[in-house]
């Protein structure tokens, strides 16, 4: 039984996370075995918020994946010890309490984000080196370990690096949420590669927000893994007016969704994505070797497989649908190739 005189004591917090426990009230959003979510009631101080986005914080046990919204927590109660949906939660101090019991934040320590790659002035980012390695990572999966997408909208990665493998469908269901996906995403593609002041394909958008079931819907999940795609490839006013598509429709998804998919909006996620995207990047702001045909170093491609293994164990299908997003960002960045090189 857990001892209610030792309430379970932070470990670490994403940085969107530890400026929300500033707020000295929370109502309590979900409760889950290993997590549960608070959202603001009065907004902390300099929290500044998407019109859409529900501040929200995800408190969990510490084997959760490590992401912006999440406080990390060295034991987890069981759930009868946690606070129930709809009721209050407050700061006080360096502790957040609820009838009956609480938290300990007096050891918590922020976790900023994962850096993602600056290219130099003038040097434009080339993802395809990472898109072969990712390729041949997948392509050669019993190898690496890796478990191929089976669910969700993740088997369209399979297609769309042009992986030798037939995409098959367990039922019906599956074939229609596969065939809508590919639809909207083949549309934003087209938009991607096209003119930097063309509209959002909106209905497009709409397809995605809330496609799928879960607690992030996989629609959700590819629209983040694009969003962090196009801050990464440094292309913001791509990444500001997919952002402003997806909030004119949020509201046809659930509000944890939404948090998550603001905090992608910002240009951050789950750490292993982040780390991914940053590895699929490497060296290309290099002029001297982004443009060899080369495959990434031994010790890079090692990186990026166990990064692989990391996504993939991200929710139900949540990091396969996000990484299915981020190539498809990546996939339709076209770079010149300089005179001089």
């Amino acid at each position: 039984m857990m001892d209610a005189a030792q309430p379970p004591w932070a470990l670490q917090a994403g940085e969107l996370a530890c400026n929300r426990l500033q707020a000295l009230r929370f109502t309590v959003l979900a409760v889950f075995e290993r997590s549960l979510y608070l959202e603001c009631a009065t907004p902390p101080d300099g929290a500044a918020a998407l019109h859409w986005e529900p501040l929200l914080v995800c408190c969990g046990r510490h084997d959760l994946t490590p992401g912006p919204l999440n406080v990390l927590f060295h034991s987890w109660p069981p759930v009868n010890f946690l606070p129930r949906p709809g009721e209050h939660v407050r700061r006080v101090g360096e502790s957040l309490l609820w009838p009956g019991g609480g938290f300990n934040l007096s050891a918590l320590r922020c976790r900023p984000s994962p850096a993602l790659p600056v290219p130099e002035k003038g040097c434009a980012l080339s993802p395809q080196r990472g898109l072969d390695t990712l390729r041949r990572l997948l392509t050669h999966h019993k190898e690496y370990e890796i478990p191929l997408p089976k669910e969700g909208l993740a088997p369209l990665l399979i297609e769309q690096l042009d992986l030798p493998r037939p995409l098959s469908s367990e039922n019906e269901m599956s074939a229609v949420l596969l065939g809508k996906g590919r639809d909207a995403l083949q549309a934003l593609a087209v938009w991607l590669r096209g003119s930097q002041i063309a509209p959002v394909p909106a209905s497009a958008v709409a397809t995605l927000v809330g496609l799928g079931p879960g607690l992030t819907p996989s629609g959700d999940d590819v629209l983040g893994g694009m969003l962090l795609g196009l801050h990464a490839l440094a292309r913001r006013p791509a990444a500001d007016a997919l952002a402003g598509a997806i909030g004119a429709v949020a509201d046809t998804t659930n509000r944890i969704s939404r948090a998550h998919l603001a905090a992608a909006a910002r240009g951050t996620g789950a750490e292993p994505l982040m780390e991914l995207t940053a590895a699929m990047l490497a060296d290309t702001m290099r002029p001297d070797i982004m443009w060899q045909d080369t495959m990434l170093t031994d010790e890079q491609e090692s990186t990026m497989a166990a990064l692989v293994r990391q996504v993939s164990s991200i929710g139900h299908s949540s990091g396969w649908d996000a990484l299915l997003g981020l190539c498809t960002a990546m996939k339709q960045e076209r770079c010149k190739r300089p005179d001089n090189v």
